[in-house]
């Protein structure tokens, strides 16, 4: 597997802004609905051999695990890599289809394990791809919608595909024929999509126009590379974890809902969609307002566990928790997305977003299952786990969204750096202190008790070394630069 950016060419075309967010989209689109879908086949299927309590445990914990393991190699593999090819996007999509079908058609309960898990883990190498092909041929204005589009558009399609026959199709053996046609689809918009001039904003930020040399080039990367070193990326990681925990610690999707034909996961998942489209608006208007509706859900797992009792409050659980989850859907990924956009060899970056928020999806619902029997503990580990998280997301919104106050410098200060840079002499510092006050020649030569000759001797000196023309320019240097 090696790296995702396959066109290193500095010539343009002039729709290229235009066509890569349409097929970047439908590429998403392709990928969340059969993989998305395919889990929930696979989910179904292992109902034949499992209670439906240990289903949950099964798919929205340990799979969650298996897909953020996936989407962790992705992002080493693709770090570490040298060489471009989209063969390798290819491989990743045709050995996820293997993947869904086996598990699907496993004969027994341990087996459909192991390939489910080897599946969930492909899942994650599937998303690692078309994240960073979102990075590279997106920019950032258009992000956040583009690719909340595409999930919301796979969400709609699995719900629709599920409901072609009489009973949920996504439990008929014959959809696998469906996702073998969406596989061949994604291949295809892969291919489209490399073929396609990469995002003209990280070729800028990688230094890679024509116009640049080689010393250049160098310079840009270091630069990016020292970004990555001062961009508070731990402390967003953990952030998204907590948020993400908290989320399901109040409400995980418990799958005895759906057995009991109480509620339709197809069609909840719908409200996902509404959700995703919101904040993908929100998100590209503006990141500080994307990250604030993160925020503000928090307040739903308390009342999810106050109402998680009331048979009749099941179905607007899980329509709000859909909803409220393409929040955090949306902004754990651009957030990543953003500081993978820097430069190329920052693109690893990218799916990072996603796997926090598949460990935070995992512990949290873990949590949530283990929990059930004892709320005031699960209300108590919730609230911590709450104000742990606003914690960190005040530190992280400042950190990312509040620009630092410019410390207030005196005149003197400043002169004194001026002369330090400019190698001023004693002399020239008096008479530049006097020139700052508004003193003519004149005026100095009578402050300092020199002649008006070494006056202008000592100003054009001044003029020299700081590559000014006159006092107005040389005022303004001393106050804009320091």
């Amino acid at each position: 597997m090696t790296k995702l950016i396959t066109n290193t060419s500095p010539t343009y075309n002039k729709n290229a802004h235009t066509i890569n967010p349409i097929i970047v989209c439908v590429l998403i689109a392709l990928c969340f609905l059969y993989t998305g879908a395919g889990y929930l086949s696979w989910m179904y299927h292992l109902v034949d051999f499992f209670p439906a309590s240990n289903v949950d445990v099964l798919t929205e914990v340990i799979g969650y695990l298996f897909q953020a393991l996936g989407i962790l190699i992705f992002s080493i593999v693709t770090k570490k890599a040298t060489k471009s090819s989209p063969i390798s996007c290819i491989v990743i999509l045709s050995i996820d289809l293997a993947l869904i079908i086996a598990a699907c058609l496993s004969p027994n309960a341990v087996l459909t394990l192991i390939l489910g898990y080897l599946m969930n883990i492909t899942h994650g190498l599937v998303a690692g791809v078309y994240l960073t092909l979102l990075v590279t041929h997106v920019t950032q204005q258009k992000r956040a919608l583009v690719f909340a589009i595409g999930y919301a558009v796979g969400t709609v399609l699995s719900h629709l595909i599920s409901t072609i026959g009489s009973d949920n199709f996504l439990r008929n053996n014959r959809v696998l024929i469906i996702y073998a046609i969406i596989t061949v689809l994604s291949i295809i918009t892969v291919y489209l999509c490399c073929s396609q001039p990469q995002n003209t904003e990280l070729l800028k930020a990688s230094g890679q126009n024509v116009s640049k040399d080689a010393t250049e080039t160098a310079d840009a990367q270091s630069q990016s590379l020292k970004d990555l070193i001062d961009s508070p990326v731990f402390l967003t990681l953990l952030t998204v974890f907590l948020l993400c925990s908290v989320k399901n610690m109040g409400f995980y999707f418990p799958l005895s809902d759906v057995m009991g034909e109480s509620i339709s996961l197809e069609f909840t998942r719908v409200f996902y969609a509404v959700g995703l489209i919101i904040a993908g608006i929100i998100n590209d208007r503006s990141r500080k307002w994307g990250s604030v509706c993160c925020i503000a859900p928090l307040v739903l797992p308390f009342a999810m566990l106050a109402l998680g009792s009331m048979l009749n409050s099941r179905g607007i659980l899980w329509i709000l928790s859909y909803l409220f989850f393409g929040f955090y859907t949306v902004y754990r990924v651009i957030v990543f997305a953003d500081m993978a956009g820097k430069a190329r060899e920052l693109t690893y970056l990218a799916p990072l977003g996603l796997m926090v928020g598949r460990l935070g999806d995992a512990i949290g619902s873990g949590l949530g299952i283990a929990l059930t029997k004892y709320p005031i503990i699960l209300v108590a580990t919730c609230f911590i786990a709450f104000m742990a998280s606003m914690f960190l997301f005040i530190n992280m919104f400042s950190k990312l969204y509040i620009a630092p106050v410019p410390s207030i410098r005196t005149l003197e200060e400043k002169l004194l750096d001026f002369q330090s840079q400019h190698q001023l002499s004693a002399r020239e510092m008096e008479v530049l202190k006097l020139i700052v006050d508004g003193r003519n020649n004149t005026e100095i030569a009578d402050d300092l008790f020199i002649s008006y000759n070494t006056v202008k001797f000592h100003v054009k000196n001044l003029f020299k070394k700081t590559n000014c023309s006159n006092r107005a320019e040389l005022i303004a240097a001393i106050n804009s630069n320091y």
